[in-house]
Parts: C-alpha cells; sequence; structure tokens
C-alpha cells in the first residue's frame, strides 16, 4: 500500500446536497428536465401572464465574426405572420414555399439550405415530409409564465425565471384561477393581486392529457418571506431576463436575412422566394383583414393551430430550443399603430336642411368569415391533428377532439 496523505473520501453534506439538485435554474426554467419534474413558486405580477406563438425548429443562419471567419448557429424564431399589418411570416412561407416547388415538379432531395454540420436541409425537409421534428417548421402555441420559485430552489443570479409550455398547461392555469376567484374573489384568487404559491409538474410517464399538473399549494411549500417578496413587489426593469424578446412576434426581415444567409440552391435561386413571399404577405393580409373585421376579435394564426404539442412528448430537439438562446439575441421591436378605419362618409350632403333618416336598431352585415375548415380545404370526416393533444381526430369546425374543446369551455378567462 503507497504511503503518503491519504485522499479525503468524505463526500456532500446534506445541505450541500440540496443545493445541488435544484429545481431548475438559469434564465429559461425547463421543468421537463429537472429534478424532480416540478418548481414550486410565485407568478411575478409585473410580468404577469402570457402567449406567444414560436416555431417547433430552429432554422440556421451563417454570420462572421469579428476575424472574419464564418460560423453557422440556430435561432428558433417566434412566428412573426402579424394578418393586421399585413407581414407573412417567412418561416412559415418557406414550408408552403417547398411543398409548391415539388408540386411543381422540382426534385425533393434539392440541397435548400446549408447550415454547416448537420444542418443541410433538402427541398423535402423544408417542406415537413422528411425529417421528423428536427425539420419541423410548423408553428405552436405556448404560454408563458414568469415564475420566481421558492428560495431554496431559486437562481441567485435569475430570481425571475421565464417558463413557457403547451396549451394544456394554459388551460389547467385557467382552471386553478377560475377556481381560486370562485372561492376567495376576484382580488384574493388572482395571484397577480394576492402571490400565493403554485406548483407546475410534468410526469413523463403519464397520458397526455395529465402529463402536465398546475395546482395552488400551502405556503408551507413555498414561503412568502421577506426575499420573495422583495423580488415579486419588484420592478421588471431589475430582472434582465429579455421578457419582450421572448414574447414578441418574430421580426420578418430577420428571418429572411437568416434563410438568405444559408440560401445555397442555384436551381431556385433566392430570388423567387423573396417574390413568393411578397405575394404570400398580401393574400394572409387581406384574408386577416376581412376576418377581424366581421368578428371583431383576433383570431389566432392559422399556423399555431396546425401545431401539435411536440413539447410534451420525448423531444430533446424542442427541450434544447427552449433554452432560450436564440430568442435573447433578438432585438426589440416596436409595435406600430393600427390605423383606425374611417366609418363615416367622405364628401357634404345635398340636403343638410332634411332630417337623417332614423336608422334600423341592428345594422351589422352578415359575417363572411370563412371557417377553419373551409380556409384550410378540410372536408368533414376527414381525419386530423387535435392542435391542442396531438390525438387524430375526426374534422369539425374546431378541428378539436372533445376533451380539449370541453376543456376550453370550462376555462373563460382569457391571458
Amino acid at each position: 500500500m503507497a504511503r503518503g496523505k491519504k485522499e479525503s473520501q468524505k463526500g456532500k453534506s446534506s445541505s450541500e446536497f440540496m443545493g445541488m439538485v435544484k429545481t431548475a435554474s438559469g434564465k429559461y426554467l425547463n421543468i421537463k428536465k429537472a429534478e424532480p419534474s416540478k418548481v414550486y413558486g410565485y407568478i411575478h405580477p409585473g410580468f404577469g401572464f402570457e402567449r406567444r406563438v414560436t416555431h417547433n425548429t430552429a432554422i440556421p443562419m451563417k454570420e462572421e465574426n469579428s476575424d472574419g471567419e464564418t460560423k453557422f448557429k440556430l435561432r428558433r424564431f417566434n412566428c412573426a405572420k402579424a394578418p393586421k399589418k399585413k407581414i407573412a411570416c417567412p418561416v412559415c412561407g418557406s414550408k408552403k414555399f417547398a411543398a409548391q416547388a415539388i408540386a411543381d415538379g422540382k426534385e425533393p432531395t434539392l440541397r435548400v439550405l446549408n447550415g454547416g454540420k448537420g444542418n443541410k436541409w433538402s427541398l423535402e425537409e423544408m417542406a415537413g415530409i422528411e425529417g421528423g421534428f428536427k425539420r419541423d417548421l410548423d408553428a405552436k402555441e405556448e404560454y408563458v409564465f414568469p415564475i420566481v420559485q421558492k428560495t431554496e430552489s431559486r437562481d441567485s443570479e435569475y430570481p425571475v425565471q421565464i417558463f413557457s409550455g403547451p396549451p394544456t398547461v394554459g388551460i389547467k392555469m385557467k382552471a386553478v384561477l377560475t377556481e381560486q376567484m370562485e372561492k376567495h374573489g376576484e382580488i384574493k384568487g388572482d395571484p397577480l393581486q394576492t402571490p400565493y404559491p403554485v406548483r407546475i409538474e410534468f410526469k413523463k410517464d403519464e397520458s397526455f392529457s395529465a402529463m402536465w399538473e398546475v395546482a395552488r399549494v400551502k405556503k408551507a411549500l413555498a414561503p412568502l418571506d421577506d426575499e420573495t417578496k422583495e423580488i415579486l413587489n419588484a420592478d421588471t426593469d431589475d430582472f434582465d431576463i429579455g421578457w419582450n424578446a421572448y414574447v414578441k412576434p418574430g421580426d420578418a426581415s430577420e428571418m429572411m436575412k437568416a434563410l438568405k444567409s444559408c440560401w445555397v440552391c442555384k436551381e431556385i435561386p433566392f430570388e423567387e422566394f423573396e417574390e413568393f413571399m411578397g405575394i404570400a404577405a398580401d393574400d394572409d393580409g387581406e384574408e386577416a383583414e376581412e376576418e377581424t373585421e366581421d368578428s371583431g376579435e383576433e383570431e389566432a394564426d392559422d399556423d399555431a393551430d396546425d401545431a401539435d404539442d411536440d413539447d410534451d412528448d420525448d423531444d430533446d430537439d424542442d427541450d434544447a430550443d427552449d433554452s432560450g438562446e436564440e430568442e435573447s439575441e433578438e432585438e426589440s421591436e416596436e409595435e406600430s399603430e393600427e390605423e383606425s378605419e374611417d366609418d363615416g362618409e367622405d364628401g357634404e350632403s345635398d340636403e343638410d336642411d332634411k332630417p337623417e333618416p332614423p336608422k334600423p336598431e341592428s345594422t351589422k352585415k352578415k359575417s363572411t368569415k370563412k371557417s377553419t375548415m373551409k380556409k384550410r380545404k378540410i372536408k368533414p370526416g376527414d381525419k386530423v391533428k387535435c392542435p391542442d393533444c396531438n390525438k387524430v381526430v375526426k374534422a369539425d369546425a374546431k378541428l378539436r377532439c372533445p376533451g380539449c374543446r370541453q376543456n376550453l369551455k370550462n376555462c373563460d378567462i382569457p391571458f
């Protein structure tokens, strides 16, 4: 046996061990990869609740560093579609463009994007025909919560963390708010006005509808101590978590630059895609403008309805995208003010002295809003994926399965 100073064989103490297994750390809260897969904490009242529509897969982009060296990186954009501003989303458009090119006779294996090793996209991959979830450019709806974890699990650098989850999480959070407001009133039941702790848990081995669980818990599980109170009362400017960049719609011009930087297909020059997007922007804008004028409500993006919640599947690529590294680099986009429509008539009347005839009680025009089925050319009875739970169901007017449709009816509190 060798002589000399013995190496210590002592491991970590209980308190040190507890510190090693924090629920989740970092700016972006990935509950699915935490151990255990749940958090206890509060919703920061300054940030509140949000919703975003983001793409399932990151797209490659090429940049040059300060030394002039070319490098590739991945960036997962939020959907840029903004119907009222007549803006189409280039990432959504690229999938439609690729599918149209194949339909027009182009070779499906034609290389379109070169994003470096492991990120070379063919026409059929861009169209979503091949490549699975790693080449899924569809957009999906997510709900976003600003979480202040309980003190012992809290990240000291990021006391407020961004958590985003599929519509099932949003539905269950709404159910909690509904129940608490019915029991305690709109002020004491609202976690933004009267903070109370919640538990958000991911159960990997459960059925889809039971994978996510949200519940109000006792304060003993997440004490509202002085440090937590100070964080909850602090201004949002005190926390550099990139909240606005994370939830705002993507920048269409940035998407076009990213796609152009990696576009290598000579048979289909990038100019053809630019021309296609110019047409798509006009079409999407006019259609959506007609819908919102008739319904008086802002409709959800069509692409978001098509999105399946791969977020709940064992999808490591999607988890990596949720790290938020791509979103944190997005620049702030100022929201342009919508132009108000002039409901009056131009010009002067020749009969100013005559009183105006009485208006009928109801002057509403019959809605010309197209149904979701009609817009997508889906016939009753066709098989479609429910946008909330990803089950294959027979098409109906809402394209949702009966269970998810009932959940939506029961939860009437908008975020």
